[in-house]
């Protein structure tokens, strides 16, 4: 039995896609294993040249984990697209992996891989599109009630030195972080959300030393189509940042980290909440802004040695 379906790509003739998810939930144990072994392809292959530092790399047992639990639980959603998917010698297009983060009503995505061969043929935005889908669709079964933001974390171009002549770069990011930007808020309707965004620790940490390595504060977060998804507000956002470091470093209050600007984070959230304070940034007064800028961040400590981040951000177009 296939495990592939038509996508339908309207650049490119007979392009597949893989749901791992639906090959781990609903086949049979020969589909299980096809798709284990797609994926290990995928995982040594794409992946691996496109986030070469390991240390910024998920492990192919994590994904397996994750398939195992089942998106109900808020775990990946893995999609692959590509031709002959079925085949031992499968032609891999593109990746992407995105989630429901569960009581939030709120989806992250976590990256879109595009080989670089198949530009003009498997666009990141049909790549998107189909993730949407799926992301609408679960938090419909999970939550019972409708989508209301799609999230999107970046580099931020102020805090990433990066040299498109460095022929290094690509162990820094695989785009220049201003042009994925400037591609995302083109193509893809994102905008920039109006507070300071620090990504928790990714594991569960025991120790202050473990998560100053873990958090990484060179990240944006950025909102999927939100001309589309409007019912967003600073309860929601604060609920997916709940949510997400749950579904991370397993701690149900980021607070209890103890990390200084994390609490800044959440005392912004906070006051976005209690003034009514739009979470696009575009949509703030200066007023409002400075507002969030005045929140404390008492005696905060020396950036994480951790360079990057550890998201591995937005990977389209690479």
């Amino acid at each position: 039995m296939s495990i592939s379906l038509p996508f339908g790509s309207p650049n490119a003739s007979n392009t597949e896609y893989v749901s791992f998810n639906d090959a781990f939930e609903k086949g049979s144990p020969v589909d299980r294993r096809k798709a284990e072994k797609l994926l290990a392809n995928i995982h040594r292959g794409l992946y691996n040249d496109t986030f070469p530092i390991p240390s910024e790399q998920e492990s192919l047992e994590y994904w397996l984990g994750n398939l195992k639990s089942g998106r109900e639980n808020g775990q990946q959603l893995l999609t692959a697209f590509g031709r002959n998917l079925d085949s031992p010698n499968p032609e891999i297009m593109g990746f992407i992996c995105c989630r429901v983060l569960a009581d939030s009503n709120c989806g992250l995505i976590d990256y879109v891989i595009r080989a670089k061969e198949y530009k003009g043929q498997l666009s990141g935005s049909e790549m998107c599109e189909h993730a949407e889908k799926g992301l609408r669709e679960l938090n419909q079964k999970i939550n019972k009630q409708p989508l209301k933001a799609i999230f999107w974390e970046v580099n931020d171009p102020a805090k990433i030195a990066y040299d498109e002549n460095d022929p290094n770069r690509n162990m820094i990011d695989c785009m220049a972080p201003q042009k994925r930007i400037d591609l995302i808020e083109s193509r893809f309707g994102c905008q920039k959300l109006g507070f300071d965004y620090i990504q928790g620790p990714l594991d569960p940490c025991s120790t202050p030393d473990e998560v100053a390595d873990g958090v990484c504060e060179e990240l944006l977060l950025y909102q999927y189509k939100a001309q589309k998804y409007t019912d967003v507000a600073a309860p929601d956002l604060e609920r997916f940042i709940v949510n997400y470091n749950k579904a991370t470093n397993r701690e149900s209050n980021p607070r209890n980290l103890k990390y200084p600007s994390i609490n800044r984070m959440m005392n912004q959230l906070k006051t976005m909440k209690e003034q009514n304070i739009p979470i696009i940034a575009g949509k703030q007064t200066e007023q409002q802004k400075q507002v969030l800028q005045n929140c404390n961040c008492e005696n905060p400590r020396p950036s994480s040695s951790r360079q990057f981040g550890v998201t591995r951000p937005a990977a389209y177009g690479a």
